[in-house]
């Protein structure tokens, strides 16, 4: 499923069941993809595996990503096997 925003994503029907998100570090305006993803950490609900995947070279968003347990923070460009390996790491056995 796809949301026009991080807004949007927080709107969204609870009866969707999100097994793992796809996420830019910057999503163009309102609530950014790290700011997501620390309002999911500190929620009461479960734990959705966040997979970044960003254009942007700036250490602190990757340390911050990984700190808040992102699954994986990938920098464009990269091979499409990495990002299949991220999401069955995020998925699980």
């Amino acid at each position: 499923m796809e949301y026009a925003s991080a807004e949007a994503f927080l709107d969204r029907d609870r009866n969707v069941t999100v097994e793992c998100i796809l996420l830019d570090i910057d999503l163009g305006g309102g609530m950014s993809g790290l700011d997501l993803q620390c309002k999911l950490v500190a929620s009461d609900g479960p734990r959705i595996p966040v997979i970044f995947v960003t254009a942007l070279e700036d250490k602190r968003f990757k340390n911050s990503a990984v700190r808040a347990g992102c699954i994986a923070y990938l920098q464009k460009p990269f091979a499409g096997s990495v990002l299949i390996a991220a999401i069955n790491r995020a998925l699980g056995p």
